[in-house]
């Protein structure tokens, strides 16, 4: 990992950023996408997912976003886990190969919500390989 990525995510576990999350009411923060690969660029964003026990509004995330953006110095880009807007497969992505930067609550709610996504995935393998099978047929 080159120290650009090293510096940014020292700064997420920084009191600062941490102090950003308990502001917002957040109890786990997850970094994800391509932070966590080389194909990490000198213009590229961050991503985090949040989970909160609250209903996080599109205002807080922004405000959030614009707030780690003056922290870290690059576009952030806030995903809400609990947001039935993000869908099933990036949700499944993040649990798979995202990383735990802030956690408020030794990853209870983490644990409970990945299950639930998990549980949903698996009830819907069916569906989605019919639907993908359609999808590929019809062009």
């Amino acid at each position: 990992m080159d120290g650009g990525k090293i510096n940014i995510l020292d700064k997420l576990k920084s009191k600062k950023a941490i102090d950003i999350f308990k502001q917002n009411k957040i109890n786990t923060a997850v970094v994800f996408g391509s932070i966590l690969t080389e194909n990490f660029e000198e213009y590229s964003d961050v991503d985090i997912a949040i989970l909160s026990k609250n209903k996080i509004t599109t205002d807080v995330i922004m405000i959030m976003e614009e707030s780690l953006e003056k922290l870290l110095g690059r576009d952030v880009d806030i995903v809400d886990l609990k947001s039935e807007d993000t869908q099933l497969n990036m949700k499944v992505s993040i649990y798979d190969n995202g990383k735990i930067i802030y956690d408020d609550d030794h990853c209870k709610l983490y644990n409970l919500d990945y299950m639930e996504v998990e549980r949903v995935y698996k009830e819907n393998e069916t569906f989605r390989f019919f639907r993908e099978r359609d999808l590929i047929f019809d062009e």
